[in-house]
């Protein structure tokens, strides 16, 4: 799946910080870390204390609520 929204990121951007996570999945930031927490959401650091999720992740995580939706 590939996300084409007005506030999807550029084709190049392989990650994203959480707050642009949950302006993508058009929910809060809040959910975000609770599912970057709980592992549904998989995550990385940049540095000492970015974190990072990349596009890519997002698409699955997509995918896979739509699978459990059917």
């Amino acid at each position: 799946m590939i996300i084409k929204h007005a506030a999807a990121p550029d084709a190049g951007t392989l990650a994203v910080r959480p707050d642009r996570a949950a302006e993508l999945l058009d929910t809060s930031r809040r959910t975000i870390y609770l599912l970057m927490a709980t592992g549904e959401l998989r995550w990385f650091y940049i540095g000492s204390a970015r974190r990072r999720i990349t596009i890519a992740d997002i698409e699955a995580y997509i995918e896979r609520q739509q699978a459990a939706a059917s």
